[in-house]
């Protein structure tokens, strides 16, 4: 299925991505974090991020976990 964006989302979305990735070159993980608290994460990126750096570990960072909510229901943190 193909999702269609609007281009005020593409260009929001793109510049988010530049932001990531010039904080990340320069070692400001801070401002990378920050950032990241921002997407709406991939579901199997942050199980991934789960099962190698930990549930508390994801639950820190203040990831935006609604798609991993959707994709594997409430609590899937705990389980």
């Amino acid at each position: 299925m193909t999702q269609v964006i609007s281009e005020e989302e593409r260009k929001k979305r793109q510049a988010l991505s530049r932001a990531l990735n010039d904080a990340f070159a320069r070692g400001d993980m801070e401002t990378y974090d920050a950032l990241m608290r921002e997407i709406e994460a991939p579901a199997e990126a942050l199980m991934a991020a789960k099962k190698s750096m930990g549930a508390d570990w994801v639950r820190k960072k203040g990831f935006n976990t609604k798609r991993a909510d959707e994709k594997y229901g409430p609590g899937w943190l705990d389980r």
